[in-house]
């Protein structure tokens, strides 16, 4: 195994990392609350039904934080990749933002694959194909969160 413990806190980090490159400082604090709430709140929810409710997923040493087997950091690293995808798809055209919603599931099922290897993450009566759908699935709604705050935000009262 390797980085035992650990990939939670490197996701992190290099979530973290890749938001700072691509994301302008301005975006990235109008963008905080969205990330944290459809990323690191998303991110605890799925985790918590997925493994604990369904035992769909089971995460072993993935994480240096966990709470009832929820890898925190890892749930965590999911802010900045979000701050990521909401600034890529308010910044692009219509032809970018189907590359942007089809390409971030397919890393989110990537990053899964690499735990599975790695013996972190345990599938059971699931498998990579039904973690892009519901990722895309999930990538789709924050796209419409993102429209919906959009007609708020250019409301006139």
């Amino acid at each position: 195994m390797i980085l035992t413990n650990l990939a939670g806190p490197f996701l992190l980090l290099l979530g973290t990392i890749l938001m700072l490159l691509v994301v302008e400082w301005e975006a990235i604090k109008e963008l905080l609350l969205f990330g944290i709430f459809g990323g690191f709140g998303i991110g605890l929810a799925l985790n918590y039904i997925m493994q604990n409710v369904f035992g769909f997923w089971i995460f072993q040493n993935a994480d240096l934080i966990n709470f009832f087997g929820i890898p925190i950091l890892l749930s965590a690293a999911w802010t900045p990749v979000i701050i990521i995808f909401a600034y890529l798809i308010i910044n692009s055209d219509a032809s970018m933002n189907i590359g942007t919603l089809l390409a971030f599931p397919l890393a989110a099922a990537l990053v899964q694959y690499l735990l599975t290897l790695n013996q972190m993450l345990t599938l059971n009566n699931w498998n990579l194909v039904f973690s892009y759908l519901l990722s895309l699935t999930i990538h789709a709604g924050l796209i419409g969160a993102l429209y919906l705050i959009a007609q708020f935000d250019t409301a006139e009262i």
